[in-house]
């Protein structure tokens, strides 16, 4: 009988961490989708990855938010559930071309409660939320008042984007991304022309397990009236994203959204859009999720209460 030679435990480590070691980092940002009310009625553009890893990527995602503002203006309680699927394709090394589709409904999530709790634990106001009922779906708008449109649907986005690699340094990477998006919303919220489009830069530095990604965006909208108020013509846009790589499986990122409002006299809808996001991310090789918690910041109606946000990318050569 041959002789077992005994493996040294450090080499049994190495074995068992080789999968992960042959993982490089993830180069491509948390694609956090903006939940505030009135940019999800228009092109609101998201962080895209500088650096052209892959031939393919194919994602679906979903994002439950719970929407509670009030002033004297206007008045919005409802859920939002947004559906998303995304194609990328690289024909070349420095061109991608994409498909995005987002489908936004009112349903009722049942976020109340988690927004109460949540906005308790961190010490966050609760700006009327326990002064009404729970599981509302009201939008009181200058136009008028509209109820009960739970199972409805909100938005139906279409876009074709094409992006350009200018830069693929070792630790820098730039790219530019420009984007048209077709829209099909309800009157009430959403009047005008159905087009609009947007171009963004996208900045990625990466050294070791510390990452930082900068999105900088103009967006011009086709849109005459959202929510029942006078629409900007052009909304600037910008994101800041850290993230800390654990090892190549696992990473955690810190995001900060900010835009201008889309919409003139609306009270605080037309004041910037401020928003904070932590995401999870596991990647699989090919394939990786993402779990995202989106919270609003310094302007309580201009955002969402309280977001969730999970996606499913594949990648391929």
């Amino acid at each position: 009988m041959a002789a077992t030679v005994p493996i040294p435990w450090p080499c049994t480590l190495l074995l068992g961490l080789a999968p992960t070691l042959a993982l490089a980092f993830d180069a491509e940002p948390i694609r956090i989708r903006s939940a505030a009310p009135a940019k999800a009625l228009v092109l609101s553009p998201t962080p895209m990855s500088s650096a052209f890893q892959h031939r393919w990527q194919l994602s679906a995602s979903a994002q439950a938010a719970s929407i509670f503002a009030q002033s004297d203006q206007y008045e919005l309680d409802y859920y939002r559930l947004d559906l998303g699927a995304e194609l990328l394709f690289r024909p070349h090394r420095r061109w991608r071309i994409g498909l995005q589709y987002h489908h936004g409904r009112a349903e009722d999530l049942r976020l109340d409660q988690t927004t109460l709790t949540f906005h308790k634990w961190f010490g966050l106001d609760q700006n009327g939320r326990l002064e009404v009922d729970k599981h509302r779906f009201l939008a009181d708008l200058p136009q008028g008042t509209f109820s009960d449109f739970k199972g409805e649907l909100l938005s139906d986005q279409a876009s074709l984007s094409l992006g350009y690699q200018w830069l693929d340094l070792d630790r820098h990477q730039l790219s530019s991304t420009v984007q048209a998006q077709y829209h099909d919303s309800p009157d009430w919220l959403r009047q005008g022309g159905r087009w609009d489009g947007a171009l963004q830069l996208d900045y990625r530095y990466q050294h070791r397990s510390y990452g930082l990604s900068l999105m900088v965006a103009a967006s011009g909208q086709g849109a005459d009236r959202i929510l029942g108020a006078e629409a900007r013509s052009l909304v600037w846009h910008g994101d800041i994203g850290y993230r800390y790589h654990f090892n190549p499986r696992h990473s955690l990122a810190l995001h900060y959204l900010v835009s201008q409002g889309v919409v003139h006299d609306l009270g605080e809808l037309a004041k910037p859009v401020h928003e904070a996001a932590l995401g999870y991310r596991y990647n699989g090789g090919q394939w990786a999720w993402e779990t995202v918690l989106l919270q609003n910041l310094l302007n309580a109606d201009n955002s969402a209460d309280f977001g969730l946000q999970a996606r499913l990318r594949f990648q391929f050569d």
